[in-house]
């Protein structure tokens, strides 16, 4: 730390925007270091927000003495190896949603931040919204009586698929689609409201059923060649818990609504 603020150096400046703006409204942080493989961009954005510690590779930044934590805000892919380098090189990480592409590799992120001395969470911002703050404690008071079933609900229209074609809607880049897009945010918000009670069983389905529907979309789909859409545009799910309770989840890319 340096002048009682924890130094930060962000990974990808797409959604890492987004993190740099935030961290700019939080007194103990301040961003030293930036990373991207854009040089154009990685240029432009350190030259808006007045840093100049830039770097074209992680392990780089991550090896960074100045740097105390690091977010990572780079594809679903390079989750694991962005965020297990920083663990190695002694820094906190802020890893955007999800976790990783893949059970194995969100596995081996979670060895690694046991082994380090560090702290190491993901980015599931809407439980700390003050909404989401005032119903927990409300649920911790005993206020709303017994929590035995949560249910969330989030469909998007028919053009709600984020970058067509690009690496969210590739499985090998992404790991899945709609239900580990933004169903995650919906999935934790639900589960943190009912006090975070432990899963003991699950059942679920996706389908891709509406994707190439649209004139818009079987274009994008086209240029983008093949394998340009292979993940989930629906999925839902029942999660049974140890104490009883149930949560019923359903999440949509593209559906008719």
């Amino acid at each position: 730390m340096k002048n009682g603020k924890v130094q930060i150096g962000v990974v990808g400046l797409g959604v890492g925007r987004w993190h740099i703006e935030s961290f700019g409204e939080v007194p103990q942080a301040e961003v030293v270091a930036l990373c991207d493989v854009d040089e154009a961009k990685l240029k432009a954005v350190s030259e808006q927000v007045g840093v100049d510690r830039v770097y074209t590779s992680y392990e780089a930044l991550c090896g960074d003495e100045a740097v105390d934590a690091v977010s990572v805000c780079v594809p679903n892919v390079l989750h694991a190896p962005v965020s297990i380098c920083a663990l190695r090189h002694g820094k906190h990480v802020l890893c955007e949603k999800p976790l990783a592409n893949s059970v194995e590799n969100g596995e081996r992120i979670l060895e690694a931040a046991r082994k380090s001395d560090r702290k190491a969470m993901v980015a599931m911002k809407l439980r700390y919204a003050k909404e989401a703050q005032v119903i927990r404690r409300l649920v911790e008071e005993g206020k709303l009586g017994e929590i035995y079933y949560g249910f969330s609900t989030y469909l998007r229209d028919i053009g709600g698929i984020p970058k067509l074609g690009g690496w969210f809607t590739r499985k090998s880049m992404s790991g899945g689609g709609a239900l580990i897009d933004n169903g995650v945010h919906l999935l934790d918000l639900t589960w943190y409201l009912m006090g975070c009670p432990k899963p003991t069983m699950t059942f679920g389905m996706t389908s891709t059923k509406f994707a190439p529907v649209g004139e818009a979309n079987r274009k994008a789909v086209a240029k983008a060649g093949p394998g340009a859409f292979d993940v989930d545009d629906f999925g839902a799910g029942l999660i049974k818990c140890e104490n009883g309770a149930s949560l019923f989840l359903e999440n949509g890319w593209s559906t008719f609504v």
